[in-house]
């Protein structure tokens, strides 16, 4: 899953997105705070939305890739974080204390 895809509002891919939050925004979240899971969750709590309402909106995102999807079952299968989840996509924070 790409960094920014669940965070930043994309109403063109048919789920909400955080509010308010576009994918300039979002980088700049994960810049600052780092690329984790943590940092999703800060930035829906921002908004008073749960973290249930952020786990939506990346299972969401992740749910259109065939690879999270169970073709004998026909059902997705649903992706969970753990607490300490992190994208480790090489783009962490500049910050070596959010790394």
């Amino acid at each position: 899953m790409a960094p920014c895809t669940n965070i930043s509002r994309r109403p063109n891919r048919c789920y909400a997105g955080c509010p308010g939050i576009g994918v300039k925004r979002a980088i700049t979240l994960f810049e600052e705070k780092g690329y984790s899971w943590k940092t999703v969750v800060q930035a829906f709590a921002e908004k008073d939305l749960s973290e249930d309402v952020a786990l939506e909106n990346a299972r969401l995102a992740k749910i259109l890739t065939a690879s999270d999807y169970d073709f004998d079952k026909q059902q997705p299968i649903l992706w969970t974080p753990s607490a300490d989840y992190r994208v480790d996509d090489g783009a962490g924070s500049k910050d070596a204390k959010v790394k």
